[in-house]
């Protein structure tokens, strides 16, 4: 199992009727995810969320990928390479 670190760069200030926040995140490599999650899993802008996964051997692709304690999590277009250099600074 790995894991790959995600930050927090925007939440909703309302939850749905499910009482779940949306979260858009996004990795340093500008792989971007929106999610959801309770109050007691929700993240605030700038922190940070962690991503579990697995890698299939065959295919060596990305598999079984989850946030816990997140829920309809959806894989959202990259970010541009400009703006993860502004969220995630210099860092690599």
């Amino acid at each position: 199992m790995y894991t790959k670190e995600f930050k927090v760069v925007a939440k909703s200030q309302n939850t749905n009727s499910f009482g779940l926040f949306q979260m858009i995140v996004v990795a340093k490599d500008g792989e971007a995810y929106k999610t959801h999650a309770s109050q007691y899993n929700a993240k605030e802008q700038g922190e940070s969320v962690y991503q579990k996964y697995s890698i299939d051997p065959k295919t060596e692709k990305k598999r079984n990928a989850y946030f816990s304690g997140h829920e309809m999590t959806t894989k959202i277009d990259d970010c541009p390479k400009n703006v993860v250099k502004e969220i995630w600074g210099n860092s690599k």
